[in-house]
């Protein structure tokens, strides 16, 4: 479980909306069927992801918690390929070939990550 001392006030909500909308960061949901690690594995292969690759970090909703200023989640990372997009912003980075931002839409639009 992580979890991180907030600056300022939030929700579960609100911190779900950022998740949503943060590249590379997937919410899952034990009520979907995603109530193991296995069976996120699964779901990327039927997708055909090659090699059942996940770059996004998922997180399961339900564990989404914020108690007295402390927000509480889990999640899942494929330890072999949520390297993969970072690496490749990294060196446009290095070579400064054009800002984070940009990096990142070409990075996941190239990798076909949503």
């Amino acid at each position: 479980m992580v979890n991180a001392e907030l600056e300022q006030g939030a929700t579960e909500e609100d911190v779900k909306q950022v998740f949503e909308q943060t590249p590379r960061i997937k919410l899952v949901s034990a009520g979907d069927g995603y109530d193991s690690t296995g069976k996120i594995h699964e779901k990327m292969r039927d997708l055909e992801r090659p090699r059942s690759d996940m770059p996004e970090a998922a997180v399961w909703e339900e564990t989404i918690k914020v108690e007295d200023g402390t927000l509480y989640w889990i999640h899942m990372v494929h330890q072999e390929s949520i390297v993969v997009p970072d690496n490749i912003d990294a060196i446009r980075a290095m070579f400064e070939l054009t800002d984070q931002e940009t990096s990142v839409k070409m990075t996941d639009k190239a990798l076909d990550i949503e």
